[in-house]
């Protein structure tokens, strides 16, 4: 019957891998390897862990880049629109108040 929880446990780990779901294979690998009974078994479970483990924490910092990365490119897109505006506009363009020299 541990073979069986283990086969179960196991398959569910490999269906949250296929999901992209690395944190909760690992949780599921973890419970595989209390009902591993041989040695292989228990040594590949452990590193199945380690491996979703990684990819999680890979993971997580890939989105966390792919936010700066947006943020980035928009205030550097905003500053060259900002430039370029400023290149354009002369300055007879702007409303200004010419200093009235004190008499």
């Amino acid at each position: 019957m541990t073979t069986t929880n283990y086969s179960i446990f196991a398959q569910s780990a490999v269906i949250e891998e296929q999901k992209g779901r690395y944190e909760t294979a690992a949780v599921y690998w973890e419970k595989a390897t209390r009902y591993a009974q041989r040695p292989v078994n228990q040594a590949w479970a452990t590193s199945r862990i380690e491996l979703n483990t990684l990819r999680h924490t890979l993971h997580q910092r890939f989105e966390q880049w792919q936010i700066e990365n947006r943020e980035r490119k928009a205030k550097e897109r905003e500053k060259r629109l900002l430039s370029e505006a400023l290149k354009n506009t002369t300055i007879s363009e702007w409303e200004y108040e010419k200093p009235i020299n004190d008499i």
